[in-house]
């Protein structure tokens, strides 16, 4: 048995020999008698968010501690669990010397009304535990929710004055535009829309042929004749200007005449692998006498161009940027489109553009994100929409827009007044 001796007012001493037999301080794992070492400690082990209101952010503290005499270093944080947890604190690693604290601040946001946990774990250099963890719980309080039903129009009506570019670079362009036009007329028939077609060119703003209609024979064979406009063409191409004569009083395309409808949506697309730097106007005021055109009414009117992107071309055959067509794009709501792009895609979302069916459906209340269901025709719809916060609408993604007469039911839980 190993002997001891007691110094007064002193702690029990281990003799030498002792040591020398192995003896080692329970409280010494490192077998050396008063090695300083850190200890880690949370506090506290355990939180309970609560019930907040979904939506509704909440947090509390938790603080690192270190208990022992040497300095203690922190060199992991991780939250594990549910999400909808969240940590802010200092940079690692962190060193706090003996009897030193960290405050951390730990987040709750619920997104729903099930019961989350999350687990805090805390890697050091503690020798005797390395890791420490603190767990939280929280349940999310139900809100009160909303159902919006939506329906798309039976009918649409829409008349599509198509411009062509007949300059000398221009017949690989024609070629792809004609090749995948059955594409546009595929989308339009998806829309059970009336619609009615005209082709123009670049330096001429009469039609080249009969406007084309759910009625023509073989509406791609004639589409194909008039837009395979030759490469003979002005090399100033002024694909504005043309629009603007079409339009004007005596002009194809003008009201009163054949093709115009006064309720039927008026969609302008530019096909072209230039700028159009010769025509005598602003983007704005071919803007302005479009709209014009349809008592202003900017759902009424649509100007789309498939040219040379910008502020750089992307492939060979798209010579220079298709400025300021871009301009007059974004004025009128339109799609901006590369050439170099593929053409059956560019035309069914140029056609799906040029029907009056709707993609975007605002919302009356902000919503919780996370709970928003779509549904069309009672069919449940997981994909091919998105929230849109800064409109607060559910929008639909080109080729997954709702047909002629579907009804779209939008429910979703109300976002909390967390200030209330």
């Amino acid at each position: 048995m190993c002997p001891t001796r007691f110094v007064l007012g002193c702690s029990l001493v281990l003799s030498a020999a002792c040591m020398d037999q192995g003896f080692v301080h329970p409280s010494d794992p490192a077998g050396q008698v008063g090695d300083p070492r850190p200890v880690i400690r949370l506090d506290p082990e355990q939180w309970d968010f609560g019930a907040p209101l979904v939506g509704c952010p909440a947090e509390q503290p938790v603080r690192i501690w270190n208990d022992g005499d040497a300095d203690l270093v922190v060199h992991a944080l991780e939250l594990t669990g549910s999400s909808e947890f969240s940590w802010a604190g200092s940079v690692l690693p962190l060193t706090l010397a003996p009897g030193g604290s960290m405050a951390l601040a730990v987040g709750y946001l619920p997104a729903d009304t099930e019961e989350d946990s999350g687990e805090l774990v805390a890697g050091s250099n503690d020798p005797e535990r390395p890791e420490a963890t603190a767990t939280a719980v929280g349940l999310g309080a139900g809100l009160a929710s909303a159902v919006e039903v939506f329906t798309e129009p039976d009918a649409v009506r829409t008349d599509v004055l198509v411009v062509v570019d007949n300059s000398a670079s221009m017949a690989e362009e024609q070629a792809n535009l004609t090749g995948n036009f059955q594409a546009f007329l595929t989308e339009v028939a998806r829309a059970d829309a009336d619609w009615r077609i005209a082709v123009i060119t670049t330096d001429d703003p009469r039609f080249r042929g009969p406007i084309l209609s759910p009625a023509t024979p073989d509406p791609v064979g004639e589409f194909t004749r008039q837009a395979l406009a030759g490469i003979g063409g002005s090399a100033d191409e002024a694909p504005m200007q043309m629009v603007s004569l079409a339009v004007s009083p005596g002009g194809d395309a003008a009201p009163g005449g054949a093709f115009f409808r006064d309720d039927a949506m008026l969609s302008v697309i530019v096909v072209t692998d230039e700028p159009d730097d010769v025509s005598p106007m602003f983007p704005v005021e071919l803007a302005n006498q479009l709209l014009a055109l349809k008592g202003h009414d900017a759902s009424l009117v649509r100007f789309h161009t498939i040219g040379s992107d910008v502020p750089v071309p992307a492939c060979a055959s798209a010579i220079l940027p298709s400025i300021p067509l871009d301009d007059v794009v974004i004025l009128l709501g339109g799609l901006f489109l590369s050439v170099c792009g593929d053409w059956g895609t560019s035309l069914s979302a140029v056609a799906q553009s040029s029907v009056t069916l709707e993609d975007t459906f605002p919302l009356a209340d902000d919503p919780v994100t996370a709970s928003i269901t779509v549904t069309v025709d009672g069919a449940g719809v997981a994909t091919g929409w998105r929230y849109d916060a800064v409109d607060r609408a559910v929008v639909f993604d080109a080729g997954a827009v709702p047909g002629p007469g579907a009804e779209i039911e939008i429910a979703y839980a109300l976002a909390a007044d967390c200030a209330g």
